[in-house]
């Protein structure tokens, strides 16, 4: 075998290959593309992060602020100050105070003696449910409506509001009761000798570990975001401003509501 014939069995075995791979490249059946769509709107997404990062630098502290308090009023011994202890300094032999009720039918006669509002005539209504507890309250009726009646004897102000019969809650009353509700200390079993927790005082303790979770999850929630926001270096300038603005001013509100509550 010459040299030229071995060049033309090689050009031809080239050309049998192409032949076979064009054959089997328009036979074969093409595979799912798996290609990521686009955003469809990608500046609204953008412009939501950056609305949703910005948000969340300017709540932080107040985030912190609400989860510190959640968990300070369901645990009332957290970081409570030591109260001095209490001295006994003698006794003193003076006169004694009247009773409630002896204050509460005092009032009354004096509302009446006074003509009252629209010669309305003023009654006391179960005198022995009288307290004094900073001032005398005590039960008093205008007519068919009673009033819950508070008597401050320092001023000498008579106030009352009229008692509601229904004791049944109404859904405003139940989401603000909600909104109250904290501790572990009321959900102690009582009426049961065996000790067994009552269904209310379970649903209590299931409250309160959920003031407990909110309160955790708030403070995760604000320190990761802080710590997501520095991961962009482009927004830390920025972002410090924003946070420094609400620190500054939640700090403001706070030192300003301290000396007002405490003035």
């Amino acid at each position: 075998m010459t040299v030229s014939d071995a060049s033309r069995i090689a050009r031809a075995g080239s050309r049998m290959r192409e032949v076979r791979s064009g054959f089997g490249a328009a036979h074969a059946r093409p595979g799912p593309r798996r290609e990521v769509p686009p955003s469809r709107w990608p500046a609204v997404v953008r412009l939501l992060r950056r609305t949703h990062l910005f948000a969340g630098l300017t709540l932080s502290p107040w985030v912190v602020m609400y989860g510190v308090t959640a968990l300070l009023f369901n645990h009332p011994g957290l970081a409570a100050s030591v109260a001095p202890r209490s001295g006994r300094f003698g006794h003193v032999a003076g006169p004694r105070m009247p009773v409630a009720a002896s204050w509460a039918a005092l009032v009354v006669d004096s509302l009446n003696a006074a003509g009252g509002q629209k010669g309305a005539t003023y009654r006391l209504v179960d005198p022995d449910s009288a307290a004094q507890v900073g001032s005398v309250q005590f039960l008093m009726a205008v007519g068919d409506t009673v009033y819950r009646v508070s008597y401050d004897v320092r001023d000498g102000m008579v106030t009352g509001r009229p008692v509601v019969t229904d004791r049944g809650l109404s859904v405003r009353n139940f989401l603000t009761t909600l909104h109250k509700t904290r501790g572990y200390s009321d959900t102690k079993a009582k009426g049961r000798p065996d000790g067994r927790p009552t269904p209310v005082s379970a649903m209590r303790w299931g409250w309160a570990l959920v003031v407990d979770a909110v309160g955790l999850l708030m403070l995760f929630w604000a320190c990761s975001g802080l710590v997501m926001w520095w991961q962009l270096r482009s927004l830390r300038v920025v972002g410090a401003l924003v946070l420094g603005a609400s620190a500054t001013a939640a700090a403001l509100l706070a030192i300003g509501l301290r000396h007002a509550l405490t003035g």
